[in-house]
């Protein structure tokens, strides 16, 4: 991708904006065809931020939000932006394990680059999925590959430890580009060591760099 690419896509972006194709819209189309209702759902963002874009997408179409956020000076503007979801500022990867609460909807918005000792997400696993109530969808921000224009544009976006991270999480032996089915292959062996299935699945793009991996999640059987 070119940097001329890279402004056409943010045209084009602006474009599915204001029709309501956003990324996440058509996310929440697909777990309607699934059989849920969002404006039911309890939701936990895993990483806050400022809320961006993609918190601004469907916070006003679900029944609840919780977000955490470990940045204060982040979690601040999202407190300011978003008065009527419950934010907290914590550390994820040690929430994950104290949390009480259960959640229809898991999403982890995680950071694509190194972010203190963790790379993507993943070191929310073993763990992530005692959020999740019996039955639940959860969505992870992935990185299916990414070219010199973004190679370029975030500096450390894989480096040799995140390309071996990335080996490793996803049992591959090309981190550099990953298939649909390669998500799923990981995913599925990562949640099965966790007492959970995959009982459907989907890879969405998000932009040229990020996609979504949603899959709907419950209990495996004995």
């Amino acid at each position: 991708m070119s940097s001329i690419q890279h402004l056409m896509w943010l045209g084009k972006s602006l474009s599915n904006r204001l029709t309501g194709r956003t990324p996440i819209g058509r996310v929440m189309e697909l777990i309607r065809r699934h059989g849920w209702q969002p404006a039911e759902m309890s939701v936990l963002e895993l990483f806050g931020g400022t809320g961006g874009i993609h918190l601004d997408d469907y916070v006003d179409r679900v029944r609840s939000v919780v977000a955490w956020e470990i940045d204060p000076e982040s979690i601040a503007v999202l407190q300011r932006r978003f008065p009527r979801i419950e934010c907290h500022q914590t550390d994820t990867y040690a929430a994950i394990h104290s949390e009480q609460r259960k959640f229809d909807w898991i999403i982890s918005d995680n950071p694509m680059r190194q972010h203190g000792e963790h790379f993507e997400h993943f070191d929310l696993f073993p763990g992530v999925s005692r959020l999740c109530k019996d039955s639940a969808v959860m969505i992870f921000s992935i990185i299916p590959w990414a070219s010199k224009f973004y190679l370029k544009r975030y500096p450390g976006l894989f480096s040799r430890e995140h390309l071996d991270a990335r080996a490793v999480f996803y049992g591959v032996g090309n981190p550099e580009k990953l298939s649909p089915g390669d998500f799923h292959a990981a995913f599925e062996r990562h949640l099965k060591e966790e007492g959970r299935q995959i009982t459907w699945w989907h890879v969405e793009p998000r932009n040229p760099l990020l996609s979504y991996f949603i899959c709907g999640v419950a209990k495996a059987d004995r």
